[in-house]
């Protein structure tokens, strides 16, 4: 992945739609594991913002690679939930969402290094929102 330009299937864009989404995404769990009523929780939380983080480093270096260019950090959306059930609803809702466009990216491309890219996003992805619902079904059993 040394040429500069557009890979097979893939745009720059889109490439920045994902960044802004994982950026989001891990902005939440920040605001998750602040609401978190337990250090178990908090645990899990960190677990995720990681994962987060790792999909970002990965991402970041895929646009570079496209453009030859360091990334500028896109503006994102701070999280609008008040509650921490709602914030776990609201994550489930994103990560479903996420899920969808990630599969779309990953099946528009034949490069193998852009598929594992994609692959780890949507193996987190369902990771992701397993622990989330079971945190959501630990706090709304109480």
């Amino acid at each position: 992945m040394n040429n500069c330009g557009n890979l097979l299937g893939v745009t720059t864009q889109q490439v920045i739609n994902a960044i802004k989404t994982v950026l989001e995404t891990e902005k939440n769990y920040e605001r998750l594991r602040a609401l978190a009523p337990s250090e178990g929780q908090v645990s899990i939380i960190n677990r995720l913002i990681r994962d987060e983080r790792e999909i970002f480093t990965a991402l970041s270096k895929l646009y570079t690679s496209m453009t030859c260019n360091q990334l500028v950090i896109p503006p994102i959306t701070l999280p609008a939930f008040s509650t921490y059930i709602a914030g776990i609803k609201q994550a489930i809702r994103q990560e479903i969402e996420e899920n969808g466009v990630t599969v779309r990216l990953y099946s528009s491309t034949t490069v193998e290094d852009i598929y594992k890219v994609f692959l780890n996003m949507l193996a987190a992805s369902y990771l992701h929102v397993a622990y989330l619902n079971y945190l959501l079904i630990i706090n709304m059993c109480k």
